[in-house]
C-alpha cells in the first residue's frame, strides 16, 4: 500500500530506501506533494540530487527564485534554498545563509533536452535524479528519441558506480496522468501495465528483475478536499478533472489490442519492430513484435517507412477501418507511427 505522512503527502522514505532503483510516480495532481516530498526528503537526509526537467526553458524557470520548487520548503522549514547558476545549462542547488553564502550543497539542475551538451562531467556525488514532469502535456512537443535521451542521461550521471560497489543511481520520475503512451513508457514496454493499474485501481507495480516500480496513488487522503475546491467543482466531469483527481490516463484509446495465437498467422511484412501478419484461414490481420519468418523487411527510418507506406497502403486502410488487431498497446502505438505520413 502507498504510505502517506500526517499532512496527507506521499511518504518518500520507502521509495528512497527501496532496493528498486527506478521509480515512476503518476497522478494525483497537487494532492500528494510529489515534487515537494521528493525534494524535501533528499534535503533532510543529505541525498545529493540532480533535479531534471524535460526542456531547458523549464529548468531555467525552475531555477528562478520566484518559481523555485523549493519555495514552499523554504517557507515550511525556515531555510534558504537557492539555485545559483554555474553554467549556461545548470544551477547549483544549495542552502545559503542570510547573506547568500553557500552553507550546504544539495545538488544541481539540468534539462533532458540539453544534458548531452555537458557530457563527461563528473557527477559521482549525485545519488538520485528527480525527473519532474517526465510525461509531456498534450500541447508539448516530444524530444527526439526522448527515452534514449533519458537512458543516456542516467548513464552519464551514474557512470560505472555499480562497478565500484556503489548502489545504483536512484531515479524518481514524477508526472501527472497525462499521456500513457509517453515515449519513456513506450520504450520500457509498460504502457499496458500503467493502463491496467489505473483500470484496476492498483497502487503499485514492481518488476524486481528490471528494477522498475510504477506508483499510481489511489484515493490519497486529500482527494475529497481537493475535489471540493473551486477549480474542481467547475471542471467536474471533464477530462482535466479525471486526469488530475482520478488518475485517468489521457490518450488511452487502445480498442484494437487483443492477444491471438501466433501459430494461426503468417507474417506478410516486417517493418521496424513490428510483424504484420495474416490469418491462415479467415484472412484477418494481426500485429506482433514476436520474431517471425518474413520475406519483406523495412527499417524504421524516414525513407524506409515511406517505402513501406507506398508498398503496403492497405495497412493504413485496415487500421482506420479497425480491421486489424494489435498484440499490445506498444504494437498499436508503433503501428500508428509507421503508417503516419
Amino acid at each position: 500500500m502507498t504510505a502517506y505522512l500526517p499532512n496527507g503527502y506521499l511518504d518518500f522514505e520507502p521509495i528512497y530506501n527501496s532496493t528498486v532503483p527506478y521509480w515512476f510516480i503518476n497522478g494525483a495532481r497537487g494532492i500528494i506533494g510529489k515534487t515537494y516530498g521528493s525534494l524535501k526528503y533528499a534535503k533532510d537526509h543529505n541525498i545529493k540530487i540532480m533535479y531534471m526537467r524535460r526542456t531547458q526553458a523549464q529548468a531555467d524557470i525552475s531555477s528562478n527564485p520566484v518559481f523555485s520548487p523549493y519555495k514552499s520548503i523554504n517557507r515550511d522549514d525556515g531555510c534558504n534554498v537557492q539555485m545559483k547558476p554555474v553554467s549556461k545549462y545548470n544551477s547549483l542547488i544549495c542552502i545559503c545563509d542570510d547573506e547568500g553564502k553557500v552553507q550546504r550543497e544539495l545538488g544541481y539542475t539540468c534539462a533532458l533536452s540539453t544534458i548531452s551538451n555537458i557530457r563527461s562531467f563528473d557527477a559521482s556525488d549525485i545519488d538520485a535524479v528527480i525527473y519532474d514532469e517526465f510525461i509531456p502535456e498534450a500541447h508539448e512537443r516530444t524530444i527526439k528519441n526522448e527515452a534514449a535521451a533519458l537512458f543516456n542521461a542516467l548513464e552519464t550521471i551514474g557512470r560505472n558506480r555499480e562497478l565500484y560497489g556503489r548502489p545504483p543511481l536512484k531515479l524518481i520520475a514524477l508526472s501527472n496522468s497525462n499521456d500513457v503512451s509517453c515515449p519513456i513508457y513506450q520504450e520500457l514496454g509498460v504502457v499496458g501495465v500503467a493502463r491496467k493499474m489505473q483500470a484496476k485501481g492498483q497502487d503499485l507495480w514492481q518488476n524486481y528483475k528490471r528494477g522498475i516500480s510504477i506508483l499510481i496513488p489511489q484515493n490519497p487522503p486529500l482527494h475529497d478536499k481537493k475535489a471540493e475546491s473551486s477549480l474542481y467543482k467547475m471542471t467536474k466531469g471533464s477530462d482535466f478533472s479525471a486526469m488530475a483527481l482520478e488518475n485517468e490516463w489521457q490518450n488511452n484509446d487502445f480498442g484494437l489490442v487483443a492477444s491471438r495465437p501466433l501459430q494461426e498467422y503468417k507474417a506478410l511484412v516486417h517493418v521496424g519492430k513490428l510483424y504484420i501478419c495474416k490469418h491462415k484461414s479467415n484472412g484477418s490481420y494481426y500485429v506482433t513484435m514476436h520474431q517471425m519468418a518474413c520475406k519483406h523487411t523495412f527499417l524504421d527510418d524516414r525513407i524506409e517507412l515511406s517505402r513501406f507506406r507506398a508498398v503496403y497502403p492497405w495497412v493504413y486502410t485496415a487500421y482506420m477501418a479497425r480491421s486489424i488487431t494489435c498484440e499490445t498497446e506498444t504494437c498499436e502505438l508503433l503501428l500508428r507511427e509507421y503508417i503516419r505520413a
